[in-house]
């Protein structure tokens, strides 16, 4: 019982400076919108990093001959800055990711990399298929104990999504 506890409330967050996380909504528990928190971010002194994610659900992935479902989340700029991780490979999305229209990327978490990827060392800019589109891997994220596999696609101005993407996120 103690592991549990220990587990879900006294052990920090795995990030640098985790007390200075803070997770923000509406009262009722709502998320906010992209255009909130942009909107918090740019008129809220009291912040030195926002950064929204949401999931997106399992999705079909295909890297080589085996297809395979994944759980996906999309992430806001600057969520890995905000967070203090970098990507272990590659680099996170750079602001033509983030546009409507801008080239589909996406980065992969260590486990998603070392299971459905063989740890490949030539990952970074390799094509992956998300359902019916290709997107370029331009990350893999450092390992992390207990860390979900996943894969992470970047959240694209507010306005009709790209192709490929499943709407806004939320701010998690």
């Amino acid at each position: 019982m103690f592991s549990l506890i220990h587990a879900v409330l006294l052990r920090a967050l795995p990030y640098p400076a985790p007390d200075r996380l803070v997770r923000v909504g509406h009262d009722a528990g709502q998320a906010v919108s992209i255009p909130e928190l942009t909107f918090w971010k740019e008129h809220t002194a009291g912040f030195a990093s926002a950064a929204g994610f949401r999931g997106s659900g399992d999705r079909s992935f295909l890297y080589g001959a085996r297809p395979e479902w994944v759980s996906t989340m999309v992430v806001t700029a600057y969520f890995f800055r905000t967070l203090g991780v970098a990507p272990a490979l590659g680099r996170e999305f750079d602001g033509q990711e983030t546009q409507q229209g801008g080239p589909l990327a996406v980065i992969l978490t260590d486990g998603l990399w070392h299971r459905s990827c063989n740890d490949a060392p030539d990952i970074l800019g390799r094509t992956v298929r998300l359902d019916d589109t290709s997107y370029v891997v331009i990350g893999v994220l450092p390992r992390r104990p207990a860390a979900p596999d996943r894969l992470l696609q970047p959240a694209r101005t507010p306005g009709r999504p790209a192709e490929g993407d499943r709407g806004s996120p939320r701010d998690g």
